[in-house]
């Protein structure tokens, strides 16, 4: 009886007991107050006139310097056209990708590569299922939506847009974790052999053009890297 007596009591003590055992394992740096940020949000199906495609390439499109995107599936062309001329414009464009962007018929890895926009591959997770772009080092722009046609048109997703510097640092953070793990296309293409499309009709023509593009997609990442390691 006496047993049983302590037993009940121990329990109503961690029943009642302040929940301290429950600390939290986030890290301080990844916690904290977005007061005042502005944001701009977009589900689909779309309940306004504006489509999450259209607010993503006009963000793209304000851009003043440079661009980090991180993507799952990326076949969306009015975000790549919108990345290829902010590029154009000479601002600084670096993209990470899944996997499946190598071997995926519609990717957009290959256009970016051609572009002279770096591509590199976060290989080594069983999925890299981030869709964020990181706009001049203080917007951040996360959700489940990926840059592809069927987010907008046949899934339902969220896209959201927050400027705020903090919050944009620690997703740069995490990005730069995830380049030190991740390999250049090409260095990619060579190591597992995995490419498609793109890679291949580049190893197939001429010698003179392979090394062309080689050296030209390797000398881009190598600025933008630079850029990237710098900042």
């Amino acid at each position: 009886m006496l047993k049983r007596t302590k037993l009940l009591i121990s329990l109503a003590l961690v029943i009642t007991a302040p929940h301290s055992f429950a600390k939290s394992t986030t890290p301080s740096e990844y916690t904290g107050m977005l007061s005042g940020a502005k944001y701009q949000l977009c589900f689909t199906p779309s309940q306004t006139a504006m489509q999450c495609i259209e607010m993503l390439t006009n963000a793209i499109a304000k851009a003043k310097d440079n661009i980090i995107v991180q993507a799952y599936s990326f076949t969306s062309a009015p975000i790549v056209k919108a990345l290829i001329d902010a590029h154009e414009r000479g601002f600084k464009i670096i993209a990470l990708v899944d996997k499946s962007n190598i071997t995926s018929k519609y990717s957009v890895a290959g256009t970016l590569t051609n572009a002279k926009i770096p591509v590199y591959v976060d290989y080594k997770p069983a999925i890299a299922h981030n869709k964020v772009m990181i706009i001049d080092g203080k917007e951040v722009v996360t959700g489940s939506f990926n840059f592809t046609k069927s987010a907008q048109v046949r899934n339902t997703e969220n896209l959201l847009i927050i400027d705020d510097a903090k919050l944009a640092s620690q997703y740069k953070a995490n990005f730069n974790s995830r380049m030190a793990e991740s390999q250049g296309l090409p260095e990619y293409c060579e190591s597992s052999g995995k490419c498609k499309s793109w890679w291949d009709e580049v190893k197939s023509s001429s010698a003179s053009v392979y090394e062309k593009t080689k050296q030209e997609s390797t000398e881009a990442w190598r600025k933008v890297k630079d850029w990237w390691s710098s900042n």
